[in-house]
């Protein structure tokens, strides 16, 4: 049985208020009621519905190898009928595999490198990637939570873990606890809610 490895910061379960709602809730683009929040306006761009959850998982060398397992467990797993997005960049026979295997399912979407990759992400609850710099940054700009796949890459195993410690980020190692975690995040929009707060607080230090 594989290891459930999760990892994020304690403060994510905490009901303080300064945790939930951070410095400056109203300016997030995340928000929990708003009806024309920026988050609310992105997803009517791509004709996804405002009050349902979108994840956005963006492929990477490690992660497009159980990208079938793992979107098929969120999949059967979430009962919030979330909208997932899934962005195989240039991995055309994961492209090919998951639009044959997943393409049918009308709530999922799967894309190359979209040219509405910036709207694609300005829309999404919540981002699942390995830890790279360029997914921080984008992430970081949207105040987006963030779901960090725990691939072993001594390269990516410091901005992995600052992020968790930040509180911005969780992280999982393999397809079950990955799948897992997102399913657990995607009902739980407090605890997303927070992640964004922890964006916020990050950029004043």
């Amino acid at each position: 049985m594989e290891q459930r490895d999760y990892k994020y910061d304690n403060r994510l379960n905490s009901d303080r208020p300064e945790y939930f709602y951070g410095h400056s809730a109203s300016s997030f683009r995340y928000s929990l009621s708003m009806d024309h929040s920026p988050l609310a306006e992105a997803k009517r761009t791509l004709g996804l519905d405002p009050d349902v959850s979108h994840l956005v998982v963006l492929g990477g060398s490690r992660i497009n190898d159980f990208m079938d397992e793992l979107v098929s467990m969120i999949y059967v797993g979430d009962d919030t009928d979330s909208e997932i997005s899934i962005i195989c960049g240039s991995d055309k026979r994961s492209y090919g595999n998951l639009t044959e295997s997943l393409g049918h399912i009308e709530t999922i979407h799967v894309y190359e490198t979209p040219d509405t990759l910036s709207r694609i992400l300005d829309s999404a609850d919540l981002l699942l990637s390995e830890a790279h710099s360029i997914v921080a940054s984008e992430a970081s700009k949207r105040s987006l939570p963030l779901i960090l796949a725990d691939t072993g890459d001594p390269a990516q195993k410091e901005l992995l873990e600052t992020l968790v410690k930040k509180g911005c980020a969780a992280s999982g190692h393999g397809d079950t606890s990955l799948a897992e975690l997102c399913i657990a995040l995607l009902s739980d929009e407090p605890r997303r809610v927070r992640m964004a707060s922890c964006w916020e607080e990050r950029k004043q230090t």
